[in-house]
């Protein structure tokens, strides 16, 4: 069964609605823990070492055993176990196949996906199974990043201006996690004042001297090696998965890739750049500029297939994917440095 975002609410809050596997997937990772957080929540109240379990996904593939193992067994006190897997392929859906033929799971099983392509063997499996739940995590549209934002400005008990939010839309939503943690600096920010305005937006959120993931894109297009360095160990500090410095890398190159080819048709650079949206950032459109006179379109296009690659091999390498994000984005700094 398929639960969709706006079905979600609803069957969290229903008792005893959460059957012995779920799969939750996405291109929005941030969204993807959320959900995952509430869903354990929800069947472990106070989750300890003993009654949650989490585990690779690359784990589960060379010894099976260790999922077939937990799943058999029954805590001390005789409540239910949550199994995290985390990092999810297809190679998982024989080991899941196995697990349905037990008709007496003493555990809930969350699979958290990642980005599962559609037509996905995992995802089918799942999707048409009676005892499974398949929960898609797609990116905020401007409709559900408004009623966050005004949920956490509500909470801290401030108001924020319309032109604060319309501000903010153009510029959050490609992952929940980082959307959130954006909202609670701002908050921080703006201190004892009661109003959030459009000026405290510009100041923090986009401002280059707090943490947005815009500064690793930068960074990387300039070959800026040291702040590489230092944003992306703080993006991983703050828990953002290494697709999503991936995406948000991706999307960087094929801005620029966009003006290189509008330039090459014949507008001049600023016609070109004004076309994007969202916009470029009013304090980051020299940057972009300067990086244009590097960034030429048969070099943006051997990025995008290395940024391509590295997705893919985040999922399937045994290395880290946060040393194979770094490696990369070294690499394409010193190359942009040259």
């Amino acid at each position: 069964m398929i639960i969709k975002k706006y079905q979600l609410e609803k069957f969290l809050n229903t008792p005893n609605n959460i059957p012995p596997t779920v799969l939750v997937y996405g291109p929005d990772n941030g969204l993807i823990r959320e959900t995952i957080k509430k869903i354990t929540k929800k069947i472990l109240p106070d989750p300890d070492p003993f009654h949650f379990i989490e585990v690779d996904c690359k784990k589960i593939i060379s010894e099976p055993n260790v999922l077939f193992n937990e799943v058999d067994s029954i805590t001390f006190d005789n409540q239910k176990k949550v199994i995290l897997i985390n990092n999810a392929d297809n190679a998982l859906k024989k080991i899941i196949e196995k697990i349905f033929t037990n008709q007496n799971l003493e555990s809930t099983i969350i699979i958290d996906g990642g980005d599962l392509a559609k037509g996905s063997s995992l995802r089918t499996l799942l999707e048409k199974n009676k005892e499974a739940v398949v929960i898609p995590c797609y990116r905020d549209e401007n409709e559900d990043l408004e009623k966050i934002i005004k949920n956490i400005v509500s909470k801290n008990n401030m108001t924020i201006e319309s032109s604060a939010i319309s501000l903010l839309l153009e510029y959050l939503g490609s992952d929940r996690l980082i959307t959130i943690n954006e909202l609670n600096k701002l908050i921080l920010y703006v201190g004892d004042r009661s109003s959030v305005t459009k000026d405290d937006v510009a100041d923090c959120i986009k401002d280059n001297s707090y943490f947005t993931l815009e500064n690793i894109a930068f960074a990387i297009a300039s070959g800026e090696l040291s702040k590489i360095e230092k944003y992306t160990a703080r993006a991983f500090r703050e828990g953002i998965q290494p697709n999503s410095l991936i995406y948000w890398v991706v999307n960087h190159f094929l801005r620029l890739h966009t003006v290189s080819a509008l330039i090459k048709d014949g507008e001049t650079k600023i016609q070109a750049m004004s076309k994007l949206r969202p916009p470029i950032f009013f304090k980051l459109k020299d940057q972009f500029s300067k990086q244009l006179l590097f960034w030429h379109t048969p070099k943006i296009e051997k990025i995008l297939d290395k940024l391509n690659n590295c997705e893919i091999d985040i999922k399937s390498s045994a290395v880290s994917g946060e040393l194979l994000c770094k490696r990369l984005f070294l690499s394409i700094g010193i190359f942009a440095k040259s």
